[in-house]
């Protein structure tokens, strides 16, 4: 597989419950399908993803799987979600966060001395769309914050319209504004 390290756009498909091999520990299992463009000979490609379930890991799996799409609809007379059920799985785009990393496959009696090789992993699964740190917002709004600070516009260019600096000011000298702390700790 030809897939470069790097963030793409994907889906998760075919979710089920699982566990691992070596310790039993349960987790999600789900192919990975990469839908991205900018991913070359790679657009396409599936890699399997697993979510674990620990104490630890479990509520950022279940966080990958509802950008995902999925709903865990609750069984009919039950409140609670269902883990079990991995409807809408997929009908979300996410980000997939592949990365590249070395496997030693354990001996075996067929293959008593294995090399290690190289293989995309998913490490992660995010949500597509969403900026974290800002929301679009309506006209009403935009219109309230121009009003509540366009009027600084005019104290800002004010302030910096002189090209030097008045007595006391540090302005973006930092050498300036550590004497100035300096001076205000004595007092």
């Amino acid at each position: 597989m030809s897939i470069q390290a790097g963030r793409y756009r994907g889906f998760l498909e075919n979710p089920e419950l699982a566990e691992s091999a070596k310790k039993g520990t349960p987790c999600v299992k789900a192919t990975a399908r990469v839908a991205d463009p900018s991913a070359g000979d790679s657009n396409n490609s599936r890699i399997e993803w697993e979510g674990w379930l620990t104490d630890n890991t479990a509520e950022r799996t279940i966080q990958s799987l509802i950008y995902a799409g999925c709903t865990f609809p609750s069984r009919p007379g039950e409140e609670d979600a269902n883990l079990e059920d991995f409807t809408g799985c997929g009908l979300k785009e996410v980000e997939l966060q592949i990365e590249i990393e070395e496997y030693t496959p354990e001996p075996s009696a067929e293959n008593p001395n294995p090399r290690t090789t190289k293989r995309p992993r998913i490490a992660f699964v995010n949500r597509i769309g969403e900026s974290r740190a800002t929301k679009p917002i309506d006209a009403n709004q935009k219109r309230m914050i121009a009003k509540n600070f366009g009027a600084l516009i005019g104290k800002v260019r004010a302030g910096t319209s002189s090209s030097v600096a008045k007595a006391g000011d540090a302005g973006f000298d930092p050498k300036a504004i550590e004497a100035e702390a300096a001076k205000k700790k004595l007092y």
